[in-house]
C-alpha cells in the first residue's frame, strides 16, 4: 500500500463521525429527490386522468361581440369539442391533436 493511501485511509478512520454524517446528509437528498419525481410524475397523472374523465378542456377562449351564426359553428365544425354554451358567454373546451 502506498504511504499517501495509508495517510488518506488513517485520517479518514479518524474522522469517521464527521464522514458519516456528510454520508447520510448526502443520501438524505438523494431520497429527497427521488421522492420529488415520484410525487410530481404522480399528480401529473392524476390530472392527466381527471382531465380525460371529465372531458376537461384544455384550451380555452373568450369572445365578445361575436355574430349569433358563429354560437353554432364551433358545436359542428370541432370534432374534440363535445359541447359549448351560447348566450352573453359561452365556452368551447377541446383536445389539441398532440395531446389524444
Amino acid at each position: 500500500m502506498r504511504p499517501l493511501n495509508l495517510k488518506l485511509f488513517r485520517d479518514l478512520w479518524q474522522i469517521k463521525g464527521q464522514a458519516l454524517a456528510i454520508s447520510m446528509v448526502i443520501a438524505a437528498g438523494v431520497a429527497m429527490y427521488i421522492a420529488y419525481i415520484s410525487t410530481f410524475q404522480s399528480l401529473d397523472l392524476t390530472q392527466e386522468t381527471y382531465y380525460q374523465r371529465f372531458r376537461f378542456g384544455d384550451v380555452f377562449a373568450s369572445l365578445k361581440r361575436a355574430p349569433l351564426r358563429l354560437q353554432e359553428r364551433p358545436r359542428s365544425a370541432s370534432e374534440g369539442a363535445p359541447h359549448g354554451r351560447g348566450g352573453p358567454c359561452w365556452a368551447l373546451g377541446f383536445r389539441p391533436a398532440s395531446r389524444r
